[in-house]
């Protein structure tokens, strides 16, 4: 009975061991967030650059090549992690379980995701999200593993969350969510590889909490940098003219960096152009509008560069400090005015 019962102990704790290997097997590994972190990073910085409409002038053939090329790099990025997923694999004596597999599947779900997502938002718009959504859509990825890993995944998918969905609702400027998203995955992935490798430094509560909050501050550094060096703008040293002793300069001096100054009251001629499957493109060039506040722009080579203020008020950029909200619009006929528009757009500073 003795043998019998140490025979069947022996059996119990061979099954068990097998079950937590099996748990175990459920993992990230460090290669996969070293070729998927520098891959996505290396994306974010340079296919802006190597796509445009400066390189490419037609839209669709734009939009076309940007979105062949990004599935060309993500499928050798899938490819060369997967095959050295294996080798790992086969050198430790394990195999890809089935949890393993599925979850692979997953994330090609989400990375898909973001590609149609891409290419909906440079037709239809919303770019301005773009950066933020694949960060909280990645951070789902990470939660959806470390549902199944004793790895921190669900930490770092929580923040990840967090730090999406925070900047689409903060409204960041674009080329801050664009940093923070190269920050993410070319620093925090790589950062995340070393952490992972080493199940001690995140084997109880308190260490995965501190670790998730140095590791947030490293991915929003670059981002935090960005900011200070090209969106915080100051304009100190540069000399303040009105508008008429700016029409009163010569070339020379026109071209210079200043801050011309409007009075509260001055009127500015404003162009509204129109297009889509209704209108025609119609330009208006007798409407007007008057300032409300006195405003402060910087003018650079004879050029606004996009940089404004209400004097008092911190210093702007165009593309991220005014918001354009669309009220109303409501196409109309009437018997005596015939068929009209009417618009109601109001323009808020963020």
């Amino acid at each position: 009975m003795t043998s019998i019962s140490v025979s069947t102990s022996n059996q119990l704790d061979a099954i068990y061991s097998m079950m937590e290997d099996g748990q175990h097997s459920v993992k990230m590994e460090r290669h996969s967030l070293l070729i998927w972190g520098i891959t996505a990073a290396i994306l974010i910085l340079i296919t802006d650059l190597l796509f445009n409409l400066n390189t490419i002038p037609v839209r669709w053939q734009l939009i076309l090549s940007q979105t062949t090329f990004i599935s060309i790099v993500l499928f050798i990025a899938g490819f060369w992690d997967l095959k050295l997923t294996r080798k790992v694999r086969q050198q430790r004596d394990e195999s890809l379980s089935f949890i393993q597999l599925q979850l692979t599947k997953v994330w090609w779900f989400f990375i898909a995701l973001i590609v149609l997502l891409n290419v909906g938002m440079n037709f239809f718009g919303g770019g301005y999200m773009f950066y933020g959504l694949t960060i909280a859509l990645m951070g789902m990825a990470f939660y959806i593993h470390g549902l199944f890993s004793t790895q921190m995944l669900k930490w770092i998918g929580l923040m990840l969350i967090i730090i999406g969905l925070g900047s689409v609702a903060l409204n960041l400027h674009f080329l801050v969510t664009k940093w923070l998203a190269a920050g993410v995955f070319g620093l925090g992935l790589p950062v995340l590889a070393f952490i992972l490798d080493k199940p001690k430094t995140h084997s109880i509560l308190l260490k995965r909490l501190a670790l998730s909050v140095v590791w947030v501050v490293i991915v929003v550094f670059p981002a935090v940098i960005v900011y200070q060096q090209k969106l915080n703008f100051n304009a100190e040293g540069l000399t303040t003219r009105s508008i008429a002793e700016y029409k009163a300069l010569t070339k020379e001096q026109a071209a210079q960096k200043q801050v011309i100054h409007l009075d509260a009251g001055t009127e500015i001629p404003l162009a509204v152009n129109v297009s889509g499957d209704i209108f025609e493109i119609s330009q208006m060039g007798n409407t007007t509008v008057k300032l409300k506040n006195d405003f402060d722009v910087v003018v650079d080579n004879g050029k606004a560069n996009g940089y404004f203020r209400v004097p008092g008020s911190h210093w702007r950029n165009r593309r991220s400090g005014l918001l354009l909200r669309v009220f109303k619009m409501e196409p109309a006929i009437e018997q005596k005015k015939g068929a009209t528009v009417n618009l109601r757009i109001k323009m808020l500073l963020d």
